[in-house]
Order: structure tokens, then C-alpha cells, then sequence
């Protein structure tokens, strides 16, 4: 069995966040501002379909690092069902250099990476809404998942809302990318 060290996941979902964008051609990564910046327009994509989908997943994989960065447990009991049928269930999980996150994989039994299993996107911004200064910004996140992600990740539709993909959703990325930052 190959084991990985998830001492650093929040680190982890932070870069896959940025790395997804970057990979898909949304948007450009400023490095020495940290944040991302309109390159291309919807119209100009190849799909559309591409940026509400991938953009909605950015914003579910920084909240989840932000969510494991202030040690607000995430995980849920592994599924057998899966577990049992996983590929993933060679590669062994531990956090060997973060205490916190390893007593919490102790304590959902996560030994392999076909045992991890978080909870929803709702559920993570609920949980992050315990610090006042962040209600704000969560409140759009939470409006955006509400509106678009569910409809973007689950119903194939043509409909495409130009503004609000190009600059709300940018907008609330970096927003939440800063805080990712600043907390790392």
C-alpha cells in the first residue's frame, strides 16, 4: 500500500483550486497579487458550460480548505459500498505532521483514500459561518451555490448569464482565495 500524507489538505484543495481554473484557460493566476484575473470571455470559450462548472468547484474546493485550515472537521463516515469497489483503496491516508487532522481520520476510520468522504458544499459554508467577519462574503458563496452551482453541476441548460460568470464569479473566487491566503 502507497500511504499519503494529508498533513497539508487544506494547502492541497487550495492549489487544486487555483490549478483547475488556471489548467481550464478561465482565467489567468496573478502570483504576486494572488488572485485570478479575467483572460477570457465566455463567448470566447470553447464551452461556456466549462467556466460555471469548473468555477463552481473552485469555490467548493476553497471553502473546503478553508474549512480544514481552521480544523472544522469535514469528513463523514466512510461508505462501505464505495469503499469496497474503489480503486483509491491502495493508497493509504495519514496526516502525520498535522495532529488535528489525524485524530480526525482516526476518529471517521479513514485509513485509505477510498474512505474519505466530506461533507456537502452547504454544509462547509454552515459550518465557516461561526466567525462573524466571514458571514458576508459566505452569504454570497452560500447565494451563488444556491443559484447557480446546483443548476450549472446538475441540470444541462443553454442558458448563459454573462455578467454573473465573468465578473460575480471571479469577484467571489478571489474573495475567497484571499482569506484562503491570508490564513495560510
Amino acid at each position: 500500500m502507497v500511504n499519503i500524507d494529508y498533513s497539508n489538505w487544506d494547502v492541497s484543495l487550495l492549489q487544486a483550486a487555483i490549478e483547475l481554473v488556471r489548467y481550464e484557460g478561465l482565467w489567468t493566476y496573478d502570483e504576486t497579487n494572488s488572485c485570478f484575473e479575467l483572460t477570457n470571455d465566455m463567448e470566447s470559450l470553447e464551452s461556456a458550460t466549462r467556466m460555471k462548472v469548473v468555477g463552481s468547484v473552485a469555490l467548493e474546493l476553497l471553502t473546503k480548505s478553508l474549512c480544514i485550515k481552521r480544523q472544522i472537521d469535514i469528513l463523514k463516515p466512510p461508505r462501505s459500498t464505495i469503499q469496497q469497489i474503489s480503486p483509491y483503496q491502495v493508497f493509504g491516508v495519514n496526516a502525520e505532521q498535522n495532529s488535528w487532522l489525524s485524530s480526525v481520520l482516526t476518529a471517521h476510520g479513514v485509513t485509505t483514500v477510498a474512505d474519505l468522504n466530506t461533507v456537502t458544499f452547504a454544509d462547509c459554508i454552515q459550518m465557516l459561518r461561526t466567525d462573524p467577519a466571514l458571514v458576508p462574503l459566505l452569504d454570497k458563496v452560500d447565494d451563488w451555490r444556491r443559484v447557480h452551482r446546483n443548476v450549472d453541476c446538475h441540470i444541462s441548460h443553454d442558458i448563459i448569464l454573462t455578467f454573473e460568470y465573468e465578473h460575480r464569479l471571479l469577484s467571489l473566487t478571489n474573495q475567497l482565495l484571499a482569506v484562503c491566503k491570508r490564513e495560510i
